[in-house]
C-alpha cells in the first residue's frame, strides 16, 4: 500500500506531478528511434530454403563443423559471419589454425574485478596467444559475454608462478629454435664437405638459407621478450613512445588498486596511457584494450591495411635472391660441432618437457 511520502513523491499538493517530463525524453519517445539492425541469422530452413543441411552425412555440402541445434533455432551469437552455425570447438579450432598474435595477457583477480570479463573478451577480439587468470580459479564471467569459449585461459595461484612458467616456456622455444637451426647447419656443413673438389653443389641451397635465417630472427624475437606491466607509476613510460617486441606477457590489475607490488617487481618494463583530463585513470577494461590495440597498430598492421606491393602475412617469410652462402654462415656452420649440436636437441627437450606442466 502506498505511504504519504510516496504519495508526497508522486504528486503535489495542486494534484500536478513533482517531477514534470523531461523535454528531452519527450521528444526522444516521439522520435520513432531507434530500429537496430538484426544480429545474426535465422534457422538454416530460413536463410537457406530448399538447400540440402550441412550437418547431414548424406548431403554433399556436409562440414562436421556445424551445430545441429544452431541450425534448428538460428545463430545470433557475437560471433563473425563467417562462423555461423559452427560448433564452438570448431571456431576454437580455426582460430588457431589462421594463428594466433604473439602478445599474451595476465589479468590479477585478486579482488574478483567485473573487468575482467571485458578484458577477456578484448583479448578474443585481438586474437590473444592466451589469457592467463592470476589468484582465484573463478572470475568473474558477465563482461565476456561466452568469448572465453573461443580463447585459451589458464589459471595461475599467483603472479610469482605465472611469470616464472611463461619465462621458462620462452627459453625452452629459444633452446628448440636452436637446436633446429644447428641441426641445419650441421647437415649443410656435411653437403657442402661430400661435394667439396666435385662439380656438384650442395642441394637447395637458397631454401636452406631461408630456413636458417627465419630460425635467427625467431631466436632474436623470443630473446626479446618482455614482460610488461600496464599501471601508472613513478618511472613507468608512456606507451605513445614505447615500441612492443614480438613476444610479449601484458599484465593487467584490478579496478582501483591497479597491479600488485610483487607484479610491478617482476615486470621488464611498466607502460601507461597517457591522459589529458582530471581524472588518474581510466577504466581497467578500457586500458587493457587500448593497449592490445596498440600492440596491433605496432605489429599486425600489415593484416589490417594492404601495402603498395599487395597484402602480406606477417609470417611470410622472405628468401634471399641469390643461391650463394653468405661468409657469416660457412662461419656458423663450422662453429657447429656434433657434440654442440648433441646438447642442443637435450636442452630444447628438457626444456619444451617441463613448460608442460605449465
Amino acid at each position: 500500500m502506498r505511504g504519504p511520502l510516496t504519495y508526497l513523491y508522486c504528486c503535489s499538493y495542486e494534484g500536478e506531478n513533482v517531477h514534470d517530463p523531461n523535454p528531452i525524453d519527450v521528444a526522444a519517445q516521439a522520435s520513432g528511434e531507434p530500429t537496430f539492425r538484426e544480429v545474426g541469422v535465422g534457422p538454416w530452413s530460413q536463410t537457406h530454403p530448399g538447400e540440402p543441411r550441412p550437418d547431414d552425412a548424406s548431403s554433399p555440402n556436409y562440414d562436421i563443423r556445424f551445430d545441429s541445434t544452431l541450425l534448428d533455432e538460428g545463430d545470433r551469437r557475437n560471433v563473425l559471419d563467417r562462423y555461423r552455425y559452427w560448433t564452438v570447438a570448431a571456431i576454437k579450432a580455426d582460430l588457431d589454425s589462421r594463428g594466433r598474435h604473439d602478445f599474451e595477457v595476465a589479468v590479477e583477480n585478486w579482488t574478483h574485478d567485473f573487468n575482467i570479463g571485458s578484458m577477456v573478451r578484448t583479448a578474443n577480439a585481438f586474437q590473444a596467444r592466451l589469457v592467463h587468470i592470476v589468484g582465484p580459479h573463478k572470475w568473474n564471467r558477465k563482461g565476456a559475454l561466452m568469448t572465453e569459449l573461443y580463447q585459451h585461459v589458464e589459471n595461475h595461484p599467483s603472479i610469482t608462478e605465472l611469470v616464472e612458467c611463461w619465462k621458462l616456456r620462452i627459453a625452452g622455444e629459444i633452446a628448440a629454435a636452436q637446436s633446429q637451426a644447428a641441426a641445419i647447419a650441421f647437415h649443410m656443413r656435411g653437403s657442402a664437405a661430400a661435394t667439396d673438389g666435385t662439380s656438384g653443389t650442395a642441394p637447395n641451397t637458397g631454401e636452406t638459407m631461408a630456413q636458417l635465417e627465419a630460425l635467427d630472427a625467431k631466436i632474436a624475437e623470443l630473446q626479446a621478450a618482455r614482460v610488461i606491466a600496464l599501471d601508472i607509476i613513478p618511472g613507468a613510460v608512456p606507451m605513445e613512445t614505447y615500441h612492443f617486441p614480438e613476444r610479449c606477457l601484458m599484465l593487467f590489475g584490478a579496478e582501483g588498486p591497479g597491479l600488485s607490488e610483487k607484479a610491478l617487481e617482476l615486470a621488464d618494463d611498466v607502460v601507461y596511457i597517457s591522459q589529458f583530463g582530471s581524472v588518474r585513470s581510466i577504466n581497467a577494461g578500457a586500458a587493457a584494450a587500448v593497449s592490445m590495440h596498440a600492440w596491433i597498430a605496432q605489429r599486425a598492421a600489415s593484416l589490417i591495411v594492404p601495402s603498395a606491393r599487395g597484402k602480406k602475412s606477417r609470417r611470410t617469410l622472405l628468401y634471399r635472391k641469390d643461391d650463394q652462402v653468405s661468409n657469416d654462415w660457412v662461419a656458423k656452420w663450422k662453429a657447429t660441432s656434433a657434440a654442440g649440436l648433441r646438447t642442443g636437441h637435450e636442452i630444447g627437450h628438457t626444456l619444451v618437457t617441463q613448460t608442460r606442466y605449465c
